[in-house]
């Protein structure tokens, strides 16, 4: 979905914008162990789950800010 957001709402140089994304896509997915480590020395599992799950909450956080902002974008303008 947010792929498909970049190619969107990209005003130009839609390539670079693209992977540009992918670039902090997988930089994120790689420092996701560096992330959870604390929580791993807090409470083991049980605080790799309670940072994973904090870390989703972030995400639909995001994911419903830039839903907003895309539906403000295609209202009409009533004048």
């Amino acid at each position: 979905m947010a792929s498909s957001w970049v190619g969107r709402y990209a005003q130009g140089a839609r390539g670079s914008a693209s992977a540009l994304y992918l670039v902090f896509y997988y930089l994120g997915a790689s420092l996701g162990g560096f992330w959870l480590e604390p929580f791993w020395q807090w409470a083991g599992w049980p605080g790799v789950s309670v940072g994973s799950w904090l870390l989703l909450s972030i995400t639909l956080l995001i994911a419903c800010g830039l839903c907003r902002f895309e539906r403000r974008q295609a209202k009409p303008v009533v004048s």
